[in-house]
């Protein structure tokens, strides 16, 4: 579904959210890909606030869960404010307003050391995240934080998700085809190396530097704030490590080893991580085609990057 409000009907819909016109409205994120609509709202003496209006079911659910799940846990994150329904039934959340950039917009203006710096903080919250809590279950929650499929078992979850984006891939015609097709090949000779994962922790499964915001302090980079839990849910941490590795740390070391210092000061990784991360390589490329050859062609051609860079690490 895409969301075609009209200017009018969205400014709308915010005054009876807010029981006031008086706000100013500016439109933020990708409104171009069709996915959610996000708006800066503000209004006169009060701060900022961020209202997201989704076009996917089950996604608020998700973002609902996790934010109430990460207060008071010390993560940079959101604070809900309010939350409800339009008219037509489309689901819609109020939440904090970070100020600052998008950290991918702002790396060539950091100094190595700067970077460096940036990488272990970004470990730092992403290990405060994975260490929150763990679950009697893995895969998809309600608002409540209740399991909708009580899948007990990594695999089962896993295996469910990944034949759903194989049938949505197969009803396409991409002009990888071939190299496509040996990848989902792959994909489903080799389900058992994900057999071992047995603990269930907050993932946050798009983590990377187009949603986490960045401010100077006193000169220095720093965090202000995670967003985008739309899609988290109680699964497989190493997801959101590969997830880092496959946008930032491969053949990098420095990066590699400050932001391990951030994130191992909450957990430690197992060393078989490394063993599985050239297929998870391959599954997050997968997932990435399945959706943007149409919508972001630019993307797309990242997911493919990492399909071909599968073969190369093994």
């Amino acid at each position: 579904m895409m969301l075609t409000y009209s200017a009018y009907e969205i400014r709308t819909h915010i005054a009876r959210i807010l029981g006031s016109n008086d706000f100013i409205l500016k439109p933020i994120c990708n409104h171009d890909l069709g996915r959610h609509l996000v708006y800066q709202v503000t209004q006169t003496g009060a701060a900022p606030l961020v209202l997201k209006i989704y076009c996917k079911k089950n996604r608020r659910s998700r973002e609902i869960a996790s934010l109430n799940l990460l207060t008071d846990t010390g993560v940079k994150c959101a604070v809900i404010a309010d939350a409800g329904s339009l008219p037509d039934g489309t689901e819609w959340l109020l939440s904090t307003f970070f100020p600052g950039k998008i950290l991918d917009r702002v790396w060539d203006q950091m100094s190595p050391v700067e970077e460096q710096r940036m990488f272990e903080a970004l470990g730092n919250e992403l290990g405060k995240i994975h260490c929150t809590a763990t679950f009697p279950f893995f895969g998809q929650w309600d608002e409540q934080g209740e399991s909708l499929y009580d899948f007990k078992y990594y695999f089962t979850e896993f295996v469910r998700s990944s034949e759903y984006v194989i049938r949505h891939l197969q009803c396409q015609k991409l002009p990888d085809q071939v190299l496509i097709n040996r990848a989902v090949s792959t994909i489903r000779k080799n389900y058992s190396l994900i057999e071992s994962i047995r603990v269930a922790r907050l993932t946050h499964h798009d983590y990377d530097g187009r949603n986490i915001i960045v401010d100077q302090q006193a000169g220095h980079w720093e965090i202000q704030g995670i967003i985008d839990f739309e899609q988290s849910y109680p699964g497989n941490p190493e997801i959101d490590l590969a997830g880092i590795y496959a946008r930032y740390l491969m053949g990098d070391a420095h990066r590699e080893e400050s932001f391990f210092k951030g994130y191992q000061k909450h957990l430690a990784v197992e060393d078989s991580f490394y063993q599985r991360l050239p297929y998870y390589l391959l599954c997050k490329g997968v997932v990435i085609c399945s959706w943007t050859y149409g919508q972001a062609p630019a993307y797309y051609e990242e997911g493919i990057r990492l399909i071909e860079r599968f073969h190369t690490l093994v």
